[in-house]
């Protein structure tokens, strides 16, 4: 879901970051509770489902408005990161997690739904608030971008690159209030 800038990263890891690892309170959540995005693709929801096997379960939709409907179902431990997510019966896995609300550098291994797996790593560091990540798949830049998050780990706003056959996709959401 997610796919060269070595110059970037170097920068990045350079950074201390300006706070420690946030700690969301994604359990504080309830069950049936609605969060709405617009983005560059559509209109977008998530909703809790509740916990499930010690993780949390989410439901995302994306519309038709701006391009091509999706609706999955992802599980997320703790931090609000995702582990697995499936769609049209099939899996796609985040060994051990996605790494989405970490602070520093964090490696996984996302297996696709061809089982398929890839080693990704993701930087992030957080300034006054904004979260400034890329992620690589391999030695390719898949994405980087900002982004700012509520108190459980929801994004707020989001603005990112993402980088697909060579193509750079510039794409963003924001959190209809």
């Amino acid at each position: 879901m997610k796919t060269v800038f070595g110059a970037v990263i170097a920068v990045l890891a350079s950074f201390v970051p300006a706070v420690a690892q946030p700690n969301f309170n994604f359990a504080a959540k309830r069950v049936g509770d609605v969060t709405r995005w617009q983005a560059d693709n559509g209109k977008t929801t998530v909703t809790f489902r509740g916990c499930e096997g010690g993780l949390f379960v989410l439901d995302f939709r994306r519309d038709a408005s701006r391009g091509q409907p999706l609706s999955l179902r992802f599980w997320a431990n703790a931090r609000g990161e995702a582990v697995k997510a499936r769609f049209n019966g099939r899996t796609m896995t985040f060994s051990p997690s996605d790494c989405s609300l970490t602070v520093g550098r964090c490696t996984y291994v996302e297996t696709d739904v061809n089982g398929r797996s890839h080693h990704m790593t993701w930087t992030a560091l957080v300034r006054n608030g904004f979260w400034h990540y890329t992620l690589y798949r391999g030695n390719a830049l898949s994405e980087k971008g900002t982004f700012t998050v509520d108190r459980f780990g929801y994004y707020v706003d989001r603005d990112y690159i993402s980088y697909q056959n060579g193509k750079a996709h510039r794409q963003w959401s924001r959190r209809l209030r």
